[in-house]
């Protein structure tokens, strides 16, 4: 019985633990199946023979739902408590000092705008006007300095996580099940990959978009020789 579908469907991979991680708010997948031929030529114009030769499939999912553990899992990163973050926020200066808002978990400093946008230049003397000097969250200005200034520094917060990923011996990499399936109007049409690499994933941001990633994919047979499994109706 032929299908018809509609919509992006559902993607699932599972590791080598039996954990399971479903690609999340999936705008769209591609499956791509290439081969190649050999043509044997002989003194006319079309070939006598023709063989098949290497045989490959990859795929791609764009998804908008960023899943930290699959994530640390893909970079084979290793996963410690807390994180660290940026503020910027608008201060007044008073006394010729400002304090950020998270000053007591802060780690460094990111610079400093004037009222007017400017770059201010950081320094370890005391600063002239369009100077300053940062410690532990705490910015000093020259007593002539006044009105607004945007700081940015980095902090630590002890919600999340921090995924570490080190540099690893060339040919690591883990291997997944992928499980997608389309559905519509009754009708299911669904794929198994019985070995999947995960080579690389693209992240994009834009100014008055949503982020969508792309989670590229290619696919090789298990150590039973099976490659992939299509169910139809």
């Amino acid at each position: 019985m032929s299908s018809i579908l509609f919509g992006s469907g559902k993607l699932y991979v599972k590791d080598s633990t039996g954990q399971s991680y479903q690609v999340g708010v999936l705008q769209d997948v591609s499956v791509n199946f290439e081969g190649s031929t050999k043509e044997l030529m002989g003194s006319k114009q079309w070939p006598i023979a023709v063989a098949a030769t290497g045989k490959k499939i990859s795929g791609k999912a764009g998804f908008a739902s960023i899943d930290g553990k699959l994530l640390k899992n893909v970079f084979g990163g290793t996963s410690s408590a807390g994180r660290t973050l940026i503020k910027e926020e608008s201060l007044t200066i008073a006394l010729a000092a400002v304090t950020g808002t998270q000053s007591a978990t802060f780690t460094a400093d990111l610079g400093v705008l004037d009222a007017e946008g400017n770059t201010m230049t950081v320094t370890g003397s005391t600063p002239a006007l369009g100077s300053y000097t940062v410690t532990a969250g705490k910015y000093g200005f020259n007593a002539s300095q006044s009105g607004t200034v945007t700081v940015s520094y980095r902090y630590t917060t002890g919600s999340g996580e921090t995924i570490t990923v080190k540099n690893q011996d060339m040919g690591t990499q883990p291997v997944y099940t992928a499980f997608l399936q389309e559905e519509w109007d009754g009708e299911t049409l669904g794929m198994e990959f019985l070995a999947v690499t995960i080579p690389s994933l693209d992240m994009s941001f834009k100014n008055e978009d949503f982020a969508v990633e792309n989670l590229n994919f290619s696919c090789q047979a298990n150590a039973s020789g099976d490659v992939f499994k299509i169910f139809v109706e």
